[in-house]
């Protein structure tokens, strides 16, 4: 091989080198969101967002049902909205309730719908939703006791 070809050679690899180290240095300041943020974490922080606000749909829902299931039967719907309200006082966001009540004979369905929305703040973004619910409640019958052989 020619020395002038061998000197050549030797710049070429060093520069496709110092290249190689150029381009991944520079690579996450390049990349969109920055260079601190992995892939996915924006998409991760939406659905823990969303997360949070089903869990307090949740919590709502099933204070409703447990709310129906303790108020007695001499004041349904005043003992309801008050164990209901007892409830919601640990929430953060405490929504107005408006309730329409129908009894039936088989079973009381209350439809409850709020005043406003529950609002969740991210950092670009703000998830609203709002927390209606709907519940039926069946009368407890009168306990039989199992046969007994």
């Amino acid at each position: 091989m020619n020395k002038k070809a061998a000197v050549f050679m030797y710049i070429v690899c060093l520069g496709f080198i110092i290249a190689i180290f150029m381009f991944y240095g520079n690579t996450g300041k390049n990349s969109p969101g920055g260079s601190d943020l992995y892939l996915g974490e924006k998409q991760i922080e939406v659905f823990n967002t969303y997360f949070e606000a089903e869990k307090d749909i949740y919590y709502i829902e099933l204070s409703a049902k447990i709310a129906a299931k303790e108020a007695s039967d001499s004041n349904f719907v005043i003992n309801f909205e008050n164990y209901f309200n007892i409830y919601l006082e640990e929430l953060d966001q405490d929504p107005d309730y408006t309730f329409i009540y129908d009894f039936q004979s088989s079973k009381t369905v209350i439809t409850g719908y709020a005043s406003e929305e529950l609002e969740y703040n991210g950092d670009n973004y703000v998830y609203r939703t709002q927390p209606n619910i709907r519940i039926e409640i069946r009368p407890i019958s009168t306990q039989t006791t199992p046969n007994q052989f």
